[in-house]
């Protein structure tokens, strides 16, 4: 029995007709570890396992510079683990389980972090020989930097000194992945390197309509930043990603809409000057352990935990969040799924692993009062 641990990222994506030669590929991949290990046995002499349900306890220490997972349809990193069971004559069995990674982004550690964010933007509406009044979106955000679990306030003013109503305005929280591809065609390298983006949308708050020559103040109101992965994707050379805030508004009739975008940075450590918003979260706690360590222990019908996860003694002394040591007096984050990911099945050959869906978990604060 042996269980490989891998970290990687894969980028692939089609351009032009899905037929033949006429189809350009782009591709590029990324190996960030990659470790084999035997659980049981040592790959060469036959061993016998008795009938019945067989424990093999793991640990395996993961290496630095690593970086958080990600999920999308282009592009995605990937930490998993596979288990193989070989079996002399007949087709090994194995099984895939992916687990989640959360790079450390200190926004103390940035400068940007701290200070305001503002954008404008202005567009008048002609039409033939009719020209009116401009419409001017404005925001400004005291601080550029956040963590997952916070409220990022804003301001935001929407005048329409045209002569057509705007329809509605809204505020959107924008991930920008943007992936780096090398170029294939008909299973050959051809010299060319080309970038693709992909927006998703992380949360968002709608006004409604703006009549001629009114305005719309948007007055310290707030949205909630869901678990999502840090800002750059540190570590990974292929897949980058950003995070802005866009104000746009939408007037009535043909014509283009007037939209402004304004950077911020999501981190995992927030400011210290924050750490008082924030209230502890229940610790996912972690038990250390010997990189190559399969010692089988007895089936025990009654547990329900996994293998290899902590028991209720071993969580009293087991590791807490990384940040911890640098920051005492920073609440403790905890673990949840990402809902803007692309689903990874964890294909499995075993019946209740079957049609399972894999989102990273990633870090998220508790608002205090929230």
């Amino acid at each position: 029995i042996s269980i490989k641990f891998w970290g990687f990222s894969r980028v692939h994506w089609t351009e032009g007709l899905e037929l033949g030669d006429k189809t350009t590929h782009y591709k590029s991949n990324e190996e960030y570890y990659a470790n084999d290990f035997m659980l049981k046995g040592n790959g060469s002499t036959v061993e016998v396992l008795p009938l019945g349900d067989h424990i093999f306890n793991f640990s395996f220490v993961l290496p630095e510079h690593i970086p958080s997972s990600f999920e999308s349809f282009v592009g995605q990193v990937r930490h998993q683990c596979k288990a193989t069971l070989i079996i002399p004559i007949w087709p090994n069995k194995t099984c895939n389980k992916p687990y989640s990674i959360n790079t450390l982004y200190d926004l103390n550690m940035d400068y940007i972090a701290k200070g305001p964010v503002s954008a404008d933007a202005s567009k008048t509406i002609c039409c033939l020989c009719c020209t009116s009044g401009p419409i001017s979106l404005a925001l400004q955000i005291n601080r550029s930097g956040f963590v997952p679990g916070e409220k990022l306030y804003f301001n935001a003013e929407c005048s329409n000194q045209s002569n057509r109503c705007i329809t509605s305005s809204k505020v959107e929280i924008l991930q920008v992945a943007t992936f780096t591809g090398r170029k294939f065609k008909n299973h050959m390298r051809k010299p060319g390197i080309r970038q693709r983006k992909q927006t998703k949308i992380v949360a968002m708050m709608e006004h409604g309509e703006i009549p001629k020559g009114e305005s719309d103040t948007w007055n310290n109101e707030d949205l909630l930043i869901p678990p999502i992965p840090s800002s750059h994707l540190i570590f990974c050379d292929n897949i980058t990603i950003q995070y802005f805030v866009e104000f746009s508004a939408v007037p009535s009739g043909p014509g283009i809409h007037l939209r402004l975008m304004a950077p911020i940075l999501i981190g995992s450590i927030p400011l210290q000057q924050n750490f008082n918003l924030f209230e502890p979260s229940q610790t996912t706690h972690f038990v250390t352990g010997i990189q190559n360590h399969g010692d089988e222990t007895e089936a025990d019908p009654s547990s329900s935990y996994i293998t290899g996860m902590p028991t209720t003694a071993q969580l009293a002394v087991g590791f807490t969040f990384p940040g911890l040591s640098q920051y005492p007096d920073m609440p403790p984050p905890s673990y949840a799924e990402s809902m803007i990911s692309a689903p990874m099945g964890a294909k499995c050959d075993i019946d209740e692993y079957n049609n399972s869906v894999f989102n990273p978990q990633y870090i998220l604060y508790s608002l205090k009062n929230n």
